[in-house]
């Protein structure tokens, strides 16, 4: 994995379980991911931002084209809400763009060389760029997901038992992913762990991948 400076910091509250998670950015810049309670904030997979928590978190549009390499500001916003609980992870994004524009072509979990909608999500949880996992869900639920190693080695014999779900909206559409601590392998750690993080979204029609950060980064 490439080195960089956006990490996800998971701290540990020892039996409790799960304290606070924040998104370091880059030295001095943080954003904080909130947990939830499940008995209040429970949340349906269903691709559909319904749920009045994602009304109630930041979303961040930081992304950038990165095919082609541009690095220039993207066309549509891509809004992106990040909560969790002690049993996972929670990721609800909504992609801005004329509804006429979307492309959904159904496949297979784990077809990649497909033009279509969606939405990525790459975890490193080694948290020093040795291995992680990568999770994409396409306009029209096709799943996808596998590994990662060092020089971004992405492979998809891995299948995880995690959710995806996405929703065709009047604004473009919508996606949620609930990715459980248990299916991912963790090094022992503290009270602080360490795990990279990297966003991208492929916009079909534009034929363009954008990304969030601009580079797949470690933890340190």
């Amino acid at each position: 994995m490439e080195r960089g400076v956006w990490s996800l910091l998971l701290l540990l509250a020892g039996a409790a379980g799960w304290a606070d998670v924040t998104v370091r950015l880059a030295p001095g810049e943080v954003i904080r991911v909130t947990r939830i309670d499940p008995a209040r904030d429970s949340i349906r997979i269903d691709g559909a931002l319904s749920e009045p928590v994602w009304q109630s978190v930041p979303a961040y549009d930081e992304f950038v084209v990165t095919e082609p390499d541009t690095m220039q500001a993207t066309r549509h916003a891509t809004l992106i809400r990040l909560v969790y609980d002690d049993e996972g992870l929670y990721l609800g994004a909504e992609m801005i763009q004329p509804p006429e524009t979307l492309i959904n072509r159904l496949s297979g979990r784990d077809a990649r060389e497909i033009n279509r909608d969606s939405i990525n999500l790459t975890l490193d949880t080694s948290g020093t760029g040795r291995y992680g996992f990568w999770f994409g869900v396409n306009l029209g639920d096709s799943l996808m997901d596998g590994t990662v190693l060092p020089e971004r080695q992405f492979s998809n014999d891995w299948d995880g038992p995690w959710r995806g779900r996405s929703l065709a909206t009047e604004r473009g559409w919508t996606a949620e992913m609930f990715i459980p601590w248990s299916t991912l392998a963790m090094p022992a750690a503290g009270e602080v762990r360490h795990m990279g993080m990297y966003l991208s979204r492929k916009v079909a029609y534009l034929d363009e991948r954008w990304a969030w950060p601009a580079k797949f980064v470690d933890g340190r």
